[in-house]
């Protein structure tokens, strides 16, 4: 495939454009974060919209990992509504029921249904009592690594939990 002069130098100019939008040098500080590019260009990014989440530049893979605490994960939630933390609900003898909202108690028992399930069963116990919260997934793989997570959180808070940091690269 032979490629015309125009043709090559698109080429050129598209890989002289990505080299250029790596940066060159982060300052940042409580409030402000720059980064300097290769162009002579610099991007700032205030810091107050990111007050729960820091970034940490990985020049090596070429992207910025985001660290957030688990409640303020995006993909915690089902649609657009946050799934942490779940409504707890406990059922009586009489046909009553009992609900809760917040992060309390200490998770006792955790469940995943089934492999590809998109529901994530938890047991947590609150002044003597115990309680069940689901939560809801859009994503079946994300809801099987939390369930994972969980499980190994047994006897911790629900709010110890919540602030966990987890990472995720954003889009």
């Amino acid at each position: 495939m032979r490629l015309t002069g125009i043709e090559l130098s698109r080429r050129r100019a598209t890989k002289n454009a990505a080299r250029q939008t790596r940066p060159v040098q982060i300052f940042s500080t409580r409030l402000l974060c720059v980064a300097v590019l290769a162009s002579g260009l610099f991007l700032v990014t205030i810091r107050a919209f990111y007050s729960r989440v820091r970034q940490h530049w990985k020049p090596d893979k070429g992207g910025c990992v985001m660290g957030t605490p688990l409640r303020d994960h995006p993909l915690m939630r089902r649609g657009p509504v946050s799934n942490w933390p779940p409504f707890w609900t406990q059922w009586s003898e009489g046909g009553g029921m009992t609900m809760l909202k917040g992060e309390i108690g200490v998770v006792r028992y955790v469940h995943l249904t089934t492999q590809d399930s998109k529901r994530c069963h938890l047991v947590i116990e609150y002044n003597g009592q115990h309680y069940v919260g689901t939560l809801l997934f859009d994503d079946s793989a994300f809801c099987s690594q939390i369930c994972a997570l969980l499980q190994q959180q047994l006897g911790r808070s629900i709010k110890d939990i919540g602030d966990l940091e987890v990472s995720f690269t954003p889009k």
